[in-house]
């Protein structure tokens, strides 16, 4: 699995949003994408290379 620290319920940035995340899915090609869900309740898939550790 992937070698980061992004698990269920890690706080997360992707991009300029915040979010949970909430699923984390293998792809066909044996990538791995995480399902992060932002405040609105939306659920969008990132790579773990767009994701970073949210602070405080």
């Amino acid at each position: 699995m992937s070698e980061t620290i992004f698990a269920p319920g890690t706080d997360v940035l992707a991009g300029d949003e915040r979010g949970i995340v909430v699923d984390i899915r293998a792809t066909p090609s044996g990538k791995w994408v995480f399902g992060v869900e932002n405040a609105d309740g939306g659920v969008s898939y990132f790579t773990e290379k767009a994701l970073r550790l949210a602070e405080g």
